[in-house]
């Protein structure tokens, strides 16, 4: 059954009545049934408590301008449901997210009838995110982790780089009430041998993530130090560990400095050392 926009935006709000439900079994077999999408696309997976959206931007910003096609997902919305996912800046049409939910939808209503939970909003979203940049053929996608890491629906992905931005104490009822607990959440993006980008961090936050990225063999790149570029080339590349502060968006553009190599090699040369 095809629905058209206003009974998608029904079929959303509906779906909100399912809350949050963090863990990847649904996800999981969401993305299954249409195919796992995502591992056709490269994928950028940026977490953190303060400057997720403003790394997201700075990253998809730097990749466009070096000629890339580039998907970017968000959350939340401010105005529209559209602008939680953007190719090169512009939301998605209206033409494409009727057509992108009416699959996803189709998914979620096979689903329930063979008695499975019903996919939450976000889960819907961040499944139409993934097929439709892989129906776009984009270079690469940016992608937001909605609520901590280890459980959010976006960690269903294999990036070729992780980011994590400045952690602070949030969404402690869920995530946990001290820095280490919220920090081992959020690392839980890191996978197997896949790089990962830090920004400032505090003593606490930063020596969970480096045990994480110990134990799944990940590169480990401090973004606010002289050996975040260093390490890029081959040196090692996690000292200088400092304390938190104010500057977040200075922090969170050192982080894309490292992931992509803005202000230290000419365009076509950004990604080179991280086997883009």
């Amino acid at each position: 059954m095809k629905n058209n926009y206003d009974q998608i935006i029904n079929f959303i709000e509906n779906s909100q009545k399912f809350g949050i439900k963090l863990g990847l079994e649904i996800m999981t077999e969401l993305m299954n049934r249409l195919g796992n999408p995502q591992n056709d696309i490269k994928c950028i997976h940026v977490a953190g408590t303060n400057g997720k959206g403003s790394t997201v931007s700075y990253i998809e910003s730097c990749l466009i301008e070096s000629g890339y096609k580039v998907g970017s997902y968000i959350s939340p919305s401010l105005f529209s449901y559209e602008e939680r996912m953007k190719i090169n800046k512009e939301q998605i049409g209206k033409n494409d997210f009727v057509s992108c939910f009416n699959v996803i939808k189709n998914v979620s209503d096979d689903m329930i009838s063979d008695g499975i939970n019903a996919p939450t909003e976000f889960e819907l979203f961040t499944a139409v995110a993934f097929l439709y940049f892989a129906q776009q053929n984009v270079d690469f996608a940016v992608i937001e982790v909605g609520l901590g890491g280890r459980y959010d629906a976006t960690n269903i992905i294999t990036p070729i780089v992780s980011v994590i931005t400045p952690i602070d104490i949030d969404h402690a009822g869920i995530l946990g009430d001290t820095y280490a607990q919220i920090a081992y959440e959020k690392a839980g993006i890191i996978k197997r041998g896949v790089p990962v980008v830090v920004a400032r961090q505090n003593t606490e936050v930063i020596d969970v993530i480096r045990t994480v990225a110990s134990e799944m063999n990940s590169k480990l790149i401090c973004g606010w130090s002289v050996e975040c570029l260093q390490s890029l080339n081959g040196n090692s590349g996690y000292n200088n560990i400092a304390s938190i502060d104010e500057n977040f968006k200075y922090d969170n553009a050192g982080v894309d400095k490292s992931n992509i190599k803005w202000s230290a090699t000419p365009s076509g040369a950004y990604y080179k050392n991280l086997g883009f």
